[in-house]
C-alpha cells in the first residue's frame, strides 16, 4: 500500500494507465444489497438494476478500444485479480511501454512506472 500512495503521491504525474474493474449487473446488485443489510447503508438500497445497467454501458463506452484500459472481471477473489494485473503488465510490457509513452512519459519513466505499478499488485514475500 505505501508503493501505491508513493506513486499516486505525486499529483503532478501525467496519466498513465485505467484499471477496469468490472462486475455484472447482477453481481454488483447483490453485493449492493447485501451491504445495505449487513451494514446499514440505507442509501444503497435505492440504486436499481436499470441505474447499473445504464452506468455498465457508459463504461464500456467509454472505454471501448483503448489501449490504456485493463479491464478485470472483478467477480474473482482479490488475490487472483492482483495477480491477473501483474500477469498483464508483465506479458504487454512493450505495449503499455509504448501508451505511456505516448502519454508524455520518457521511455525511462513508462518503464519505472510499469515496474512500479507491477510491484504494487504482486503479493508480498515474508
Amino acid at each position: 500500500m505505501q508503493e501505491l500512495q508513493r506513486i499516486n503521491g505525486d499529483v503532478s504525474r501525467k496519466p498513465t494507465l485505467i484499471l477496469h474493474f468490472r462486475l455484472t449487473v447482477e453481481e454488483a446488485m447483490r453485493r449492493i444489497q447485501q451491504r445495505a443489510e449487513e451494514e446499514g447503508r440505507e442509501f444503497e438500497k435505492e440504486i436499481t438494476e436499470e441505474y447499473l445497467q445504464e452506468l455498465d454501458g457508459m463504461y464500456e463506452e467509454l472505454y471501448r478500444n483503448r489501449d490504456d484500459v485493463i479491464t478485470l472481471d472483478s467477480s474473482m477473489p482479490t488475490e487472483r485479480m492482483k495477480r491477473k494485473v501483474v500477469d498483464e503488465l508483465e506479458n504487454n510490457q512493450t505495449k503499455y511501454r509504448r501508451v505511456l509513452e505516448g502519454k508524455g512519459h520518457s521511455r525511462a519513466e513508462a518503464h519505472q512506472l510499469l515496474i512500479d505499478m507491477t510491484n504494487c499488485f504482486k503479493p508480498k514475500t515474508a
